[in-house]
């Protein structure tokens, strides 16, 4: 599931480090078959050897309103989290623009809206699958920033190595959040294009939408800010910071001008 993986692959890894140490001792060579590009990465540094990869077992479809997903953002795994909700959020937002657009689409009365109505139902699956990816990117970024932080440090050639494989994997976790936030700042547009010229009887759900889309853009905008405090860069910190910064006003002053029109009209 999407927004599992990052955490499914940690505790896939714990186990089977537990199963060879434990057989060590039993057998010659132990080989492994590996299924995901995380895990035979995680082993190719181990030094391991394989006897067969997977790394494309096929396309598997997020439930993202099933049980799965918040059943395991509910347990002690730190991943996935925050940023992964934060563009959850974002897909939420964008389905909505679909749905109030489709609904919109078609419909007697909207005549003069069917071709704009249709071309905003597109972008909104658009903004839905964008986050879908992000909420992935979000949690393997976490894993890989924890993969860092396992580094040796016994040498100063450690130490260094060690903390420029930190603020790398640093940056990228900052760097999804920061997509997220644009991704919602575009769905927050696509909000207000809708609420304009939609169904009236779903101009709510427009609202919700826009909603959604703040909500995903302050998430976003948490999970750059407290990271950034790693980062020594900075020129870069400055950099990202002004731009979610901007991202984030801009997204919740529209989403609240939003929110006040409709509930205003309905």
């Amino acid at each position: 599931d999407r927004g599992l993986c990052g955490g499914y692959n940690h505790n896939v890894i714990k186990a089977s480090e537990q199963f060879i140490k434990e057989k060590q001792g039993e057998y010659e060579n132990i080989l492994l078959s590996v299924v995901g590009k995380k895990v035979r990465d995680y082993y190719r540094r181990q030094a391991r050897e394989f006897s067969a990869e997977f790394l494309n077992p096929g396309t598997i479809t997020f439930p993202y309103a099933e049980d799965g997903f918040c059943d395991e953002l509910s347990t002690d795994t730190p991943a996935p989290g925050g940023g992964s909700v934060a563009a959850l959020n974002s897909a939420m937002s964008g389905a909505l623009v679909s749905m109030v657009a489709n609904l919109t689409n078609g419909k007697k009365g909207y005549e003069n809206v069917w071709e704009e109505a249709k071309a905003l139902a597109e972008e909104g699956q658009k903004i839905k699958e964008r986050s879908f990816a992000a909420i992935d990117a979000d949690t393997q970024a976490f894993y890989e920033l924890l993969d860092a932080m396992r580094l040796p440090k016994k040498t100063d050639k450690e130490i260094a190595y060690r903390n420029e494989a930190l603020q790398e994997a640093t940056k990228k976790a900052i760097l999804v959040p920061l997509e997220t936030l644009e991704i919602a700042s575009e769905g927050v547009l696509l909000a207000e294009k809708i609420g304009k010229i939609g169904n009236f009887n779903a101009l709510s759900d427009a609202c919700v939408s826009a909603i959604n889309a703040n909500a995903a853009a302050k998430a976003a905008y948490l999970n750059i800010k407290t990271n950034m405090s790693s980062i020594e860069d900075e020129a870069w910190i400055k950099d990202i910071m002004d731009k979610a910064d901007k991202l984030a006003k801009n997204t919740n002053e529209l989403a609240h001008a939003i929110e006040a029109d409709i509930i205003e009209r309905i």
